[in-house]
C-alpha cells in the first residue's frame, strides 16, 4: 500500500522590484515596491500559518500527481483590503483555484506606505503544492 503524505510549503515575498508613481497623484496606481511594504497581520509566520490551515490539496491534483508552484498576485489597498487577485503562473488540477480561494479570504493587511502615507501595493505569493 502506497503512503501519500501531503505537504504545503509557502514561500513569501514580493518578487518584483521597481518603483511606483508619485504618491501625490490623484489616480493612484498600485506600487510594485513601496518604502514600507504591506504586511500580513502578525507577519510572515502568521501568513504561513493562515495559508497552511486553509489550503486543502485538491483531489484532482492528488490523483494526477500534480505538484508545483502557483504564483498569486494581488493588490493590498490603502485600507489593507486584498483586491485584484489573480494567478500569474498556474499548475492546474484545481491548485490554482484553491490558492485563489484562500488568498481572497485573507483578513486585511497592514498597508504599504510611501512617504509615510498608505498606498496600494502589488504583492506576489508563490504557493508550493508538493506531494511527499
Amino acid at each position: 500500500m502506497k503512503k501519500i503524505a501531503i505537504a504545503l510549503l509557502i514561500i513569501l515575498g514580493c518578487t518584483s522590484i521597481s518603483y511606483g508613481q508619485d504618491s501625490n497623484s490623484t489616480e493612484q496606481e498600485p506600487f510594485v515596491f513601496a518604502e514600507q511594504m504591506p504586511e500580513f497581520p502578525g507577519g510572515d509566520n502568521a501568513l504561513m500559518s493562515f495559508l497552511q490551515r486553509n489550503i486543502k490539496y485538491p483531489i484532482k491534483a492528488l490523483k494526477k500527481n500534480i505538484e508545483g508552484i502557483v504564483m498569486i498576485n494581488f493588490v493590498v489597498e490603502k485600507d489593507g483590503r486584498i483586491s485584484k487577485v489573480k494567478v500569474t503562473k498556474g499548475i492546474g488540477g484545481g491548485c490554482d483555484e484553491e490558492a485563489l480561494r484562500v488568498i481572497k479570504k485573507m483578513p486585511k493587511w497592514k498597508p504599504g506606505k510611501q512617504g509615510g502615507k498608505p498606498v496600494p501595493v502589488y504583492f506576489d505569493i508563490p504557493v508550493n503544492f508538493k506531494i511527499e
